[in-house]
């Protein structure tokens, strides 16, 4: 649990705004949302050595998603970006 009595808000290197003290304090506390991948496949069964279209959605939660180039090139042979 953390107690929040001022803000300040940087905006630039030189730039910076300080808030007057909040009172009384603010309580609050910092939750991780976990990331999540999920396969849209639609509402058809799949079919194996057909071409079929599917929604691949990742979401990174809390994290960061750090750019690595070819990491779905050995399991799927067309991969778009959206």
């Amino acid at each position: 649990m953390y107690r929040l009595g001022q803000l300040s808000l940087l905006l630039a290197r030189n730039l910076e705004f300080l808030s007057s003290t909040i009172t009384p304090f603010l309580s609050f506390e910092v939750m991780r949302e976990p990331s999540t991948l999920t396969l849209n496949k639609g509402e058809k069964d799949l079919l194996a050595g057909l071409e079929q279209e599917m929604v691949l959605t990742v979401c990174a939660g809390s994290y960061t998603i750090v750019k690595v180039k070819n990491v779905l090139k050995c399991c799927i042979t067309k991969f778009q970006y959206i």
